[in-house]
């Protein structure tokens, strides 16, 4: 019963990767990169937004909306690649099931987030160790065992 539980638990994690994933290309059409936050925003157009009109501030909101699930989106794809990259390290024997069950590019993908959640910590001023830690094992964990 507790291995079927924790298999479940893996499929679990990379349904969330692989949503997540799906809704992030669905934001940006592919690209993960968008270099603008709530935070940047709200330095960038701070007391310019009394000013606008309500279209102008219609659109902004939309921007900030889009700011915010990608935001969301890379540091949910990035955690849950990691717990990915852990569960591998502890048990090789999910490997075969990592392969199928993840959408065709999730681990390049999820290594693009892990650049993205690194500039968003440094830009919001949370940038910790253990994040950027994790992050860089996830990745070798998955350069070894060649899922980049």
């Amino acid at each position: 019963r507790m291995s079927m539980q924790k298999q479940e638990n893996l499929r679990i994690i990379m349904d969330v990767l692989n949503d997540e994933m799906d809704e992030l290309k669905r934001i940006h059409d592919g690209d993960v990169s968008m270099a603008m936050s709530k935070t940047t925003l709200d330095a960038e157009f701070g007391e310019d937004i009394k000013g606008m009109s309500e279209d102008e501030q219609q659109q902004l909101g939309k921007m900030v909306n889009k700011a915010d699930a990608h935001v969301k989106g890379c540091m949910t794809v990035a955690y849950c690649a990691i717990m990915v990259a852990k569960l591998i390290q502890a048990n090789q024997f999910i490997l075969d099931d990592v392969r199928e069950y993840l959408a065709d590019g999730a681990i390049k993908y999820s290594i693009q987030c892990f650049d993205e959640v690194d500039n968003i910590l440094k830009l919001s001023g949370k940038e910790d160790d253990v994040s950027a830690q994790y992050m860089k094992e996830a990745r070798a964990i998955f350069a070894t065992n060649n899922l980049n």
